[in-house]
């Protein structure tokens, strides 16, 4: 584990400086994570993965072997950075600027073994290591789960805190300038 977060660290100062700009060139972002989910008494350990289109809307998937919610998967949005960008808010202050594009809101299914299954909202934010969005980051969540007993009223409801270590990196799909001809 040291080694693959060393590993991270000294990729992620090779790469480019966090400019706006080059979150919108490489329209698709990918990163792949470890993860610690926090909740009902126990830590766990898992993996996943986040993509995000615009770094604005995206998809993550995550997987927990060893714990009874077996995984998660679920849609969020950081509706932060591309108004800001559009309205040129954009200045200097990388790391802190990184950090509030990062907020984000979150809904996914929570899949447990059996058949039980439930609800996952939360929100989060990302902190990147090197003031840059393509490299490492740490990003911490809050989650709420709730399973289908406790939408209508009864118990099953429970907070789980995620702390993650990902890499991010960007892929240029030309899903935005797909006619540009250049």
């Amino acid at each position: 584990m040291r080694r693959a977060v060393a590993a991270a660290l000294a990729v992620g100062s090779l790469a480019p400086p966090a400019l706006a700009d080059d979150r919108v060139a490489d329209d698709l972002a990918l990163a792949p994570e470890v993860a610690l989910v926090s909740g009902a008494g126990a830590t766990r350990g898992g993996v996943g993965a986040r993509g995000h289109y615009l770094a604005t809307v995206g998809a993550y998937a995550r997987l927990f072997p060893s714990s009874p919610a077996r995984g998660a998967v679920g849609v969020d949005a950081r509706p932060l950075f591309l108004p800001r960008w559009l309205k040129n808010q954009e200045g200097d202050r990388s790391f802190l600027e990184l950090v509030v594009d990062s907020l984000h809101l979150s809904m996914g299914a929570v899949i447990a073994s059996g058949a039980r299954s439930s609800l996952e909202l939360g929100g989060g934010l990302e902190a990147p290591l090197f003031a840059r969005y393509a490299g490492p980051y740490v990003g911490v969540e809050a989650m709420w789960w709730a399973t289908q007993r406790a939408l209508t009223g009864g118990d099953g409801a429970a907070w789980t805190g995620v702390v993650s270590v990902g890499y991010r990196f960007g892929v240029t799909s030309h899903a935005v300038d797909a006619r540009d001809r250049r």
